[in-house]
């Protein structure tokens, strides 16, 4: 079982290797983090909007990262569909 530490380091550290091709750097934006039964939402943007609140620097089409928390198994959901629906589907 994961806890909400390990799920969030878990995602930083995936945020660590997607600025590798992502091309700038990235971080969570906590205020938007949701706790749900079973699992974590973690939102994410660039550093210099969440920092700035500059719209330029805004990543456009990243969706959130959940982390299920009997498994601590994470999967990367889109920004095409609504975050409810996607959850609806992974939910156990």
């Amino acid at each position: 079982m994961a806890d909400y530490d390990d799920a969030r380091l878990q995602v930083v550290r995936a945020l660590e290797e997607m600025e590798q091709t992502a091309g700038t750097a990235l971080m969570l934006d906590d205020r938007e983090t949701r706790t749900e039964s079973w699992c974590w939402v973690f939102f994410y943007n660039s550093r210099a909007y969440i920092e700035d609140g500059n719209e330029i620097e805004a990543l456009a089409g990243n969706g959130p990262i959940v982390v299920e928390k009997a498994t601590g198994r994470m999967h990367a959901l889109t920004a095409a569909y609504p975050v409810e629906d996607q959850l609806a589907r992974l939910m156990p």
